[in-house]
């Protein structure tokens, strides 16, 4: 995974290869970059630091083609996952780690 800075033109390398990610989500602050990865076998949700470029495991399972958002105010991250069932919407608070099936919630009103 690599980033390009549109000022200067620069692009540069962020992972070493051996992460199998798709779409990402940029937190606001421009710090992180949060995607749907697949490593070792696992698919989960993975932060990726644009300075340094360290690259986190959230333990989070997510959806390959997921395409992680990340909030306005840089509090939650919006994917998808399907647990065999189709797939379904969470949101994940950042600070408690928490999430939420938002496709369920909304089927139950």
């Amino acid at each position: 995974l690599g980033q390009y800075d549109m000022r200067t033109g620069k692009r540069s390398v962020l992972t070493d290869g051996k992460l199998n990610a798709t779409g990402a989500g940029l937190s606001p602050d421009g710090r992180h970059i949060y995607v749907s990865a697949e490593a070792d076998g696992n698919r989960a949700l993975h932060r990726i630091d644009t300075q340094g470029g360290a690259v986190v495991d959230m333990g989070v399972p997510a959806q390959m083609d997921s395409a992680p958002r990340v909030s306005p105010d840089g509090r939650f991250l919006l994917y998808g996952f399907n647990s065999g069932d189709g797939t379904e919407i969470y949101l994940l608070n950042l600070s408690s780690m928490s999430s939420r099936n938002l496709s369920q919630e909304f089927a139950d009103q």
